[in-house]
C-alpha cells in the first residue's frame, strides 16, 4: 500500500489494481487515502473476501469494481478497459493536468501543489501547464510564450525567464 500510495504521487495512472489484503495500508484505506486527495482513477479491488459487507465498504470507499479470487484475468482487463473508456469519455479534455503533486485545472484557473492552492496569473497557469504537458520535450521561449500567453502580442522572449522564476519561487514556498 505504501509503495503504491508513493508512486501515485510522482505520476498519473490510467487505473489501479489494488488487492485489499495489503500489508501496512491495506486496499480500503489505499482508496479511501486517493478518494480524499481528490483522484478520480478508476480503481478496481481484488480480494479473497467475498463477503457482501467487504464489497459494499470497497465500493462505498470509492472504488469503481471488485473482484474477488479467483477470477479471470481476461475478464478483469475486459473490466479495466471499460472502467478506462468511461473514465476518458468523463472528462473534459485538457481541462485538469497532473503531474505528481502538481495539479492544473484549467477550467476553474486554479493550481494547487501538495493540496495547497497556488496563486497565479492566467499565463504563469497556461505556462506551467504548458511545462507539464510536454514532460522532457525541449521548448524554445519563443514556443513557451506562444502557449503561455495565447495572443499575438510581441513580447521579449527573455520575458519567460521572468515567469518562470516567479512560478519557482511560488511552488519553492509550499513545504
Amino acid at each position: 500500500g505504501k509503495p503504491g500510495l508513493a508512486a501515485l504521487e510522482r505520476e498519473k495512472f490510467d487505473a489501479i489494481v489494488c488487492d485489499v489484503n495489503l500489508p501496512d495500508v491495506d486496499g480500503f484505506s489505499v482508496c479511501r487515502q486517493l478518494r480524499a486527495r481528490g483522484d478520480a482513477t478508476p480503481l478496481v479491488l481484488l480480494t479473497s473476501r467475498d463477503g457482501d459487507i467487504d464489497e459494499a465498504l470497497g465500493l462505498e470507499l470509492g472504488a469503481d469494481d471488485y473482484v474477488t479470487k479467483p477470477f479471470s484475468v481476461r475478464v478483469l482487463l475486459a473490466r479495466l478497459g471499460a472502467l478506462v473508456r468511461r473514465a476518458g469519455a468523463a472528462q473534459t479534455p485538457d481541462s485538469i493536468v497532473r503531474a505528481g503533486q502538481l495539479e492544473i485545472d484549467r477550467e476553474r484557473l486554479a493550481i494547487r501543489y501538495r493540496g495547497t492552492p497556488i496563486a497565479s496569473t492566467l499565463t504563469e497557469l497556461r505556462l506551467l501547464a504548458a511545462l507539464v504537458e510536454k514532460p522532457g520535450r525541449v521548448l524554445t521561449r519563443e514556443r513557451l510564450l506562444e502557449l503561455g500567453r495565447e495572443d499575438d502580442s510581441v513580447v521579449a522572449p527573455r520575458l519567460v525567464d521572468t515567469y518562470v522564476a516567479r512560478l519557482r519561487k511560488k511552488l519553492d514556498a509550499i513545504e
